[in-house]
């Protein structure tokens, strides 16, 4: 996972974070926990993604130009469910709470 850090940019005025996961096929992206909400946006192939939040587990299959967001609280992971291609997620967009 890369990412990319910005501060008090045009955009917006708190610290925002871009990440890019890029996965090869079959594999898993281990459960993370995260104090901020997430929006995914898959940039390449398919994925499952889950999370935890308030004890629900909700489960969602995504795929090439998905967007979905994961709120602050949530313990979350991703498996690239394609057999041949890899799965990119680019951006993950994170704002830090402050």
């Amino acid at each position: 996972m890369r990412v990319l850090k910005s501060y008090f940019g045009r955009i917006v005025d708190r610290p925002l974070h871009v990440g890019f996961i890029t996965m090869e096929p079959r594999t898993l992206f281990i459960p993370q926990y995260i104090d901020s909400r997430l929006i995914l946006f898959v940039r390449k192939g398919e994925a499952k993604v889950g999370f935890v939040y308030k004890d629900d587990l909700a489960e969602r299959r995504l795929k090439s130009g998905d967007v979905y967001r994961i709120p602050a609280g949530s313990a979350f992971y991703l498996v690239n469910t394609a057999e041949v291609r890899d799965f990119t997620s680019s951006p993950e967009l994170t704002h830090l709470r402050t």
